[in-house]
């Protein structure tokens, strides 16, 4: 990714640098031969240039206007924030926790309880509610939890 980045940005330096010497020999150019071009040149140097981005390309799907791009950076942004299994889990732990929760849901369920959903509230205050001398036990808890994802 680091790689990456460091391409796009030298491309992009290289493409500003080409518009500056192509802006530059035009100025050069019209200032022999047509002033108000090259007055227009000049004054186009002097202001601040547009950083808005102008084309998109990803996944080989390009879009050079406003709404289109937005929608290329929702979809890239969607799919960082879903990452499929195989890329950053161990399916194996997975499953062995879907089984374990499956048990546990088909225990409570044969007793004639149902499980109520637990929301990241309610855990914390079960957290802020242990005894002071649970103290190591709330300590690791708390990190496991922070760890998972569960502190909010």
């Amino acid at each position: 990714m680091t790689a990456a980045k460091r391409i796009l940005r030298k491309a992009q330096r290289q493409a500003y640098a080409s518009q500056r010497e192509s802006t530059a020999e035009k100025i050069l150019k019209a200032s022999n031969t047509d002033t108000k071009l090259f007055y227009k040149l000049i004054n186009m140097q002097r202001k601040t240039p547009l950083s808005n981005t102008k084309i998109l390309t990803l996944n080989n799907k390009t879009a050079e206007d406003g709404p289109g791009i937005m929608d290329i950076w929702q979809e890239h942004f969607q799919q960082l924030a879903s990452p499929t299994l195989e890329q950053n889990f161990d399916t194996e732990k997975i499953e062995l926790a879907e089984i374990q929760n499956n048990i546990i849901e088909s225990i409570e369920t044969g007793k004639g309880q149902g499980i109520d959903h637990v929301i990241v509230k309610e855990v914390n205050m079960a957290i802020e509610n242990l005894k002071q001398e649970n103290h190591q036990i709330r300590t690791e808890f708390r990190q496991n939890t922070t760890n998972m994802g569960w502190m909010s």
